[in-house]
């Protein structure tokens, strides 16, 4: 399928501010991983993961048959994800002495939760975020699934899994493989992206009474799901923690958008389009690099060490928040762009490019009519 691009912005300017939009995706990941009072967190997790599994749902390209597809994914989607997650379990085998929690769980049940792909538990104590990876191969899949039915039938059968996957951990007691009983909520996202990516693609940024509006119906729905029904309850997807079925998507939908056209108007910003660009990389290694900065500030300042490798919590309760946030902020964007870019010099130097894991995004091929051709969502979330 193709997508006419509208006659007042260049191709340039589009994917631009696909990829400021992951950039702001991963700084609110990494701002919700930092020390930040939890008051500011129920806004951020109200939105930041739906706003990902969207993007992706631009982007799917479902004319490819079942295998090529499933295929493509499992080596752009699954192969970063078992290349990380070793990484991180040598890396949490060789630390986890440090912590009292982590030296009381089995070694043999992360290094199962690899090939079981779920967050929540300890399943992937090493590196939790890694959740991410598994469940967006299992959303997409399903979504292909959905999409090849009519039109009006797949907007239905796409509500319906939200709607089972928001009340599956009521009938079940137990976490699905990768993640899948969380793909079932999280394709309602995706599924928003792809039907009406048209719309997403070529719609001018909204004006400023509308995202003003947009704001408040955000922060209304989050604050009510979160702040008074669920007083001091984030969120958390990971975890199946939804609240209120309705609240929940008002807020991670206006939440999408507002992140949507704040990217549209954000055009001139190439650090932030950079870090969109490397978001996958971000995800993977900001733990790890949050845990070394942890056990620096314990050893260094004498703070009681208190990662529990499920919850980052805040050293020095007597320290400006300011100052915490980006002390692990800082390091976690620039630390992975410095480790992919030496990725990338490798590869190009020493490794046949085509057999690599692609860990970044190709160019988005124009057409000579000045038209764009759907990419795969791997190349667009990296």
């Amino acid at each position: 399928m193709q997508i006419a691009m509208p006659e007042n912005q260049s191709t340039n300017n589009r994917m631009y501010w696909v990829d400021n939009a992951k950039g702001i995706g991963i700084l609110l990941v990494l701002l919700g991983h930092t020390p930040l009072p939890i008051e500011y967190k129920l806004f951020i997790y109200a939105f930041h993961m739906p706003l990902f599994f969207f993007l992706a749902g631009l982007f799917l390209n479902m004319e490819k048959p079942l295998n090529t597809f499933i295929k493509e994914k499992m080596h752009s989607l699954l192969v970063p994800y078992i290349f990380f997650a070793v990484l991180s379990y040598v890396i949490w085998l060789g630390t986890r002495h440090y912590s009292a929690l982590a030296s009381s769980i089995p070694s043999e049940i992360p290094l199962f939760g690899i090939f079981y792909g779920v967050g929540s538990g300890n399943w992937m104590t090493e590196n939790i975020p890694l959740w991410f990876l598994p469940c967006l191969f299992a959303t997409i899949c399903l979504l292909y699934l959905l999409a090849h039915l009519p039109y009006k039938l797949s907007l239905t059968a796409i509500l319906a899994c939200s709607v089972i996957g928001y009340n599956l951990p009521r009938w079940i007691n137990f976490r699905l493989p990768f993640s899948f009983d969380l793909a079932l909520i999280c394709v309602v996202f995706a599924g928003l992206g792809y039907h009406y990516r048209k719309y997403w693609l070529t719609a001018p940024p909204l004006s400023w009474a509308e995202t003003a509006g947009y704001t408040i119906v955000w922060l209304l729905a989050a604050w009510f799901n979160t702040g008074i029904l669920n007083p001091i309850q984030m969120i958390d997807i990971n975890n199946s923690v939804f609240g209120n079925y309705f609240l929940f998507l008002i807020a991670a939908v206006s939440g999408t958008v507002i992140t949507v056209n704040l990217a549209k108007r954000l055009l001139n910003f190439p650090a932030l389009t950079y870090v969109g660009k490397n978001s996958i990389s971000i995800i993977c290694l900001h733990m790890l690099i949050y845990l070394a900065i942890t056990v620096l500030f314990s050893r260094v300042f004498h703070f009681p060490l208190t990662l529990t490798y499920e919850y980052l919590s805040v050293i020095n309760p007597h320290a400006h928040p300011g100052i915490a946030i980006l002390s692990y902020m800082v390091p976690g964007v620039l630390i992975p762009l410095w480790v992919m870019s030496i990725y990338r010099a490798c590869k190009m130097s020493l490794l046949n490019i085509d057999s690599c894991p692609k860990f970044r995004e190709q160019e988005t091929p124009i057409n000579a009519n000045n038209t764009v051709q759907t990419i795969e969502p791997d190349k667009q979330l990296v």
